[in-house]
């Protein structure tokens, strides 16, 4: 909570994940406040039961610098 992204720079989101069963999930960069506007468009994630680290790279493309949670 509490981190400000640029409009036109790329970023890098890593995570680490597993689950009792392999489930989608959503793992998402976005604002913390109406209207929720999820900055990282990454979609679902297939999670496995083993654990693995997820790496995905986007554009900040809000016009304004913003506070995501």
């Amino acid at each position: 909570n509490g981190h400000q992204l640029t409009r036109d720079r790329e970023y890098l989101f890593e995570f680490d994940a597993w689950a009792d069963q392999a489930r989608p999930i959503e793992a998402k960069i976005g604002q913390d406040q109406s209207p929720f506007i999820n900055y990282s468009k990454i979609g679902l994630t297939l999670v496995s039961t083993q654990k693995q680290k997820y790496s995905y790279t986007f554009k900040m493309e809000a016009k304004l610098i913003i506070t995501p949670a």
